[in-house]
């Protein structure tokens, strides 16, 4: 590790703020550019991907069919929490809760002062993690 533990647990808190005034940073810089025309020294101004939508969909239907494309729907199961919305949770639970698998969540680093409980984690390498190569050096 290139910098201590003792280093990085010292400068742990400001990172928020750190992070949250680069964002800033670059809202600023961003709203500049777009809403006034200010050119940042090697930065440009790109399109984002574009989406396309019909905009009559009513006449979209009727074309195709008339081209003799009559497939132009398909069904679609309703997600997990509007089939609980529409059964209730009780229901819900009774009916299709041994079919409901919940994954454990992505793993962050937040501030003791934060309400959700600690999570351990096993710190010996997995399978998946890299290791050094003991060739190297």
């Amino acid at each position: 590790m290139l910098v201590p533990q003792e280093e990085i647990e010292r400068i742990l808190p400001i990172l928020n703020r750190i992070e949250d005034w680069i964002t800033s940073v670059f809202a600023y810089v961003a709203n500049e550019a777009i809403q006034h025309g200010v050119k940042w020294k090697g930065y440009k101004l790109v399109e984002g991907r574009s989406r396309r939508t019909f905009t009559d969909t009513k006449a979209v239907v009727r074309a195709a069919q008339e081209a003799g494309f009559t497939d132009l729907y398909k069904q679609k199961m309703k997600t997990l929490t509007e089939i609980e919305k529409m059964m209730g949770k009780k229901t819900f639970n009774t009916v299709l809760g041994e079919y409901v698998l919940k994954t454990p969540g992505k793993l962050s680093l937040v501030p003791e002062g934060d309400p959700r409980d600690a999570v351990e984690v096993d710190g010996s390498p997995s399978e998946f993690d890299v290791l050094e190569d003991p060739n190297e050096n």
